[in-house]
């Protein structure tokens, strides 16, 4: 019941609707998050197809869907997956009118519609992005005197008849919305001022560096090259598009070499830069980037699809290259989790919880990994022998096919592995569902309390959210007036679920039964009423006042 305004509605309203058709459960929840990554897809092959030609499709499709980073972050009910599919729908519709010209009208409609879908998933990085990426475009591709074809009036009508309404009734319904939602949450948050301070920014070198692992092997293979034009090239676009030296470098489409046909094959390229440059500037969590994934997929399946045309029996040097690197850290990650597994098993106990309850809560999206157990990796062991073997044997494997020539079978060895990979994530993901969700804890919660016990959670809300979900009970939430329930909490209407320590205190030695979840190693409640342990998880601990 409390107001949240950070965010615009429309992944709250897809899954809504999911909701009321399918009912309120994890597969009705993830369903509009899993139809988007889905579609994502769909887009990057359609988005090949259109850039580099035939073929190209299929490997962009592949590249994205085997990436082991698209795969982790399209799990999460969150809004970054839903505003990649509609950025790359906003891109499609933009490049198919700028490719057909006669028939553009009803492509860049669907430009400006996709525009106003984009606001109302994340505010107006959602207008800058995709409006970013097309003048940038424009301007190299020397084509900006063309931009009244985009009918940009009529366009910004259509983009605002989606997105306005919204904006300007939650203002008016909600004092105070203009500053929090477009100053703090957009213009502060860039900047790293906004607050509450909650959030952690990664390293610029480790943002950008960690694509190799979110792309692996296949951003290896990015090298092959797209034919994309050389510096000069460019540079003569853009004087050419500013008039100066026009007569000298000539009209675009005449361009001698690459450069004469690449806008199209360039156009992803600078998607995948504007995103990447945008937080590389501002503050940045490891998903940040996953806008770009579609457009480094689309680099990805037109430099295959190069390799492709090759005859059989013709090596490519490039190809062969990658495949080199690629078994020399196939082989590395092979010795180094035998030598990791030998190591930890000295120091496995049963006792021991997965991630080091007495972490300092970092909200880095894999932090915890900095703070793994012994009995993490014990648990984990056959999901890292089959990940770091796949990678082994499936880039040896690409390797020796590469040297003969047999550019498609390497390719389809690469494929196989991420097969074998892709799955052992999985597992891997699988064995922290303590530490990443509160659904065992609930379902202990559910089998002893009645309808009339309370169910408090200590600090931030966004700690323990999942158990609202899962318990079907309202929380009440101790010293919690910060994080994500910040603002709305400040509201006269608010519920009165914002409890102060000596609230709290009432609450747990009165007459009515209390449960209280917390973080494992925090301070228990004080009081004549001792705690009494209901169940744990891995890192959360569920008590009783009945002691």
């Amino acid at each position: 019941g409390v107001r949240y305004l950070e965010k615009p509605p429309l992944l709250y309203w897809l899954t809504a609707a999911s909701y009321e058709a399918f009912g309120t459960n994890e597969v009705a929840a993830r369903l509009p998050v899993a139809l988007a990554s889905v579609a994502t897809i769909l887009l990057a092959f359609l988005l090949a197809e259109l850039c580099f030609g035939a073929g190209a499709g299929l490997w962009a499709g592949l590249a994205l869907a085997l990436a082991p980073g698209y795969y982790l972050f399209s799990q999460q009910l969150m809004p970054d997956t839903l505003i990649t599919a509609l950025l790359s729908l906003a891109l499609y519709g933009f490049l198919r009118g700028f490719k057909d010209g006669s028939a553009s009208g009803r492509w860049y409609g669907l430009f400006w519609a996709a525009l106003g879908l984009l606001i109302l998933t994340k505010g107006l990085i959602g207008l800058l992005f995709p409006l970013g990426i097309v003048f940038l475009f424009l301007v190299i591709a020397n084509r900006l005197s063309e931009v009244a074809v985009l009918r940009p009036g009529r366009g910004l009508l259509v983009t605002l008849a989606i997105a306005a309404p919204w904006h300007v009734m939650v203002g008016l319904l909600n004092p105070g919305f203009a500053w929090f939602y477009f100053i703090n949450e957009h213009v502060l948050r860039f900047l790293g001022l906004r607050y509450p301070k909650d959030y952690g920014t990664v390293p610029l070198a480790a943002f950008w560096g960690m694509h190799v692992a979110w792309f692996y092997p296949w951003l290896l293979l990015l090298p092959l090259g797209v034919g994309l034009p050389s510096v000069k090239g460019i540079w003569r676009r853009v004087r050419s598009a500013s008039g100066v030296g026009a007569d000298r470098a000539g009209d675009a489409s005449t361009l001698p070499g690459p450069e004469g046909r690449w806008p199209l094959t360039a156009f992803p390229a600078i998607w995948a830069l504007v995103v990447l440059l945008f937080f590389s500037f501002s503050t940045r969590l490891e998903y940040y980037s996953l806008p770009a994934y579609p457009a480094l997929a689309v680099l990805l399946g037109g430099a295959i699809a190069r390799l492709t045309r090759r005859p059989e029996g013709l090596p490519s040097r490039r190809f062969v290259g990658a495949c080199a690197v690629m078994a020399a850290v196939g082989a590395l990650a092979q010795v180094a989790a035998i030598a990791l597994l030998a190591y930890v098993h000295r120091y496995q106990g049963a006792s021991q919880s997965l991630i080091d309850p007495k972490a300092p809560y970092n909200i880095y999206f894999f932090s915890p990994v900095l703070e793994l157990s012994p009995r993490a990796f014990h648990v984990m062991e056959p999901s890292i022998l089959a990940i770091s073997g796949a990678l082994f044997l499936g880039s040896l494997a690409a390797y020796l096919l590469a040297r003969g020539g047999r550019s498609t079978k390497a390719l389809a060895a690469l494929v196989l592995s991420s097969l074998v990979v892709l799955p052992g994530i999985q597992l891997c993901n699988a064995a922290f569902g303590d530490d990443l969700s509160s659904r065992s804890l609930a379902a202990a919660y559910r089998q002893a309390a009645s309808k009339d016990d309370l169910l408090v959670v200590d600090g931030q809300f966004e700690l323990h959210s999942s158990l609202a979900f899962y318990s079907g009970h309202q929380l009440l939430i101790r010293e919690g007036r910060k994080g994500y329930l910040w603002w709305g909490s400040r509201y006269p209407d608010c519920p009165k679920v914002f409890l102060t320590d000596a609230q709290f205190g009432e609450l747990w030695n009165g007459p009515r039964r209390v449960f209280y979840v917390s973080r494992q190693g925090a301070p228990p409640p004080m009081g004549p009423r001792r705690p009494r342990r209901v169940a744990a998880s891995d890192n959360q601990l569920l008590m009783d006042n009945q002691g």
